[in-house]
């Protein structure tokens, strides 16, 4: 089952930031941050309610949750934030490989953080994944490089950020369920940028996408369920590996939803990636 939880967080990670893409249009970073926390809540309220009916218990949790669910709202906020930025100024294809650089991060962190083993496999593994980036970013596409500049510094600026934001999100997989967990952590991140929130065009920037922020909360809450419930089975390195199937989705997407350029080479770029996720699996 963690296998089928990891697989489908990739799948609801592209869908997200496909829609966070075509958004990135038409909203600033900080109201498409704020609305992606907030639409994803009746998603969590449905799926605590189905489960109530069905008699399954998701409310329980246990050690330093409450401390977990914070630090992880607070790293979360900044690093969803920081990614809506950098769709404004960057390709899609060309971002989801500089954030796919957050499992060589994750290297480092894990251990420190989390106490996860890594093994030999894990570091084959996300070498592909940073080799399939570095091909990813070595021409441009349809903008210059140097005109994605900002895009690319900022999203690996938040890359810094996903990396430590997995390391809390297994902490707080294993002191409680996904679904709490994933609610506990999308609510608060939404209080945190909620004073950020009070001004007319971001208002009304809300009410006007309305539909898109729907459906991008849908994705998120499935991405946010499927990645705590595949943590609380495997390691965070392992799980962040599996997930990198999220950028092989996102460059076929971008060609087809935004006709972005260079797809032969950037999906080689992928292929590199789906090799170091496959690699994962295989030892696992």
């Amino acid at each position: 089952m963690g296998y089928i939880a990891a697989i489908l967080s990739a799948l609801f990670q592209s869908s997200k930031d496909l829609m966070s893409k075509q958004l990135a249009f038409t909203v600033d970073g900080t109201t498409s941050a704020f609305a992606s926390f907030v639409y994803a809540l009746p998603f969590y309220f449905i799926c605590m309610l189905c489960l109530s009916l069905a008699g399954v218990s998701w409310w329980e949790y246990q050690g330093d949750f409450i401390l977990f669910v914070f630090l992880r709202a607070l790293v979360d906020t900044v690093a969803e934030t920081l990614k809506m930025y950098a769709f404004m100024y960057a390709d899609i294809s060309i971002l989801a490989g500089v954030f796919a650089i957050s499992p060589l991060l994750l290297l480092i962190l894990s251990p420190l953080v989390t106490g996860d083993v890594l093994r030999w496999y894990h570091v084959v593994a996300l070498t592909c994944i940073v080799a399939g980036s570095l091909v990813l970013s070595w021409r441009s596409g349809t903008h210059s490089l140097l005109a994605q500049k900002k895009g690319i510094i900022i999203g690996l600026v938040s890359a810094v950020f996903f990396a430590l934001n997995t390391c809390l999100d297994r902490l707080a997989a294993q002191h409680s369920s996904a679904v709490f967990s994933g609610f506990s952590m999308t609510i608060l991140s939404a209080l945190f940028i909620l004073p950020f929130m009070f001004r007319a065009q971001r208002i009304q920037g809300l009410k006007g996408n309305a539909k898109g922020f729907l459906w991008r909360g849908f994705f998120e809450a499935g991405f946010m369920i499927t990645r705590l419930w595949a943590l609380q089975f495997y390691s965070a390195p392992f799980v962040m590996t599996v997930q990198k199937l999220s950028v092989v989705l996102s460059i076929v997407g971008g060609k087809f939803a935004f006709d972005e350029k260079d797809f032969f080479r950037r999906l080689v770029a992928g292929g590199l990636v789906l090799v170091g996720v496959i690699v994962a699996l295989w030892q696992e």
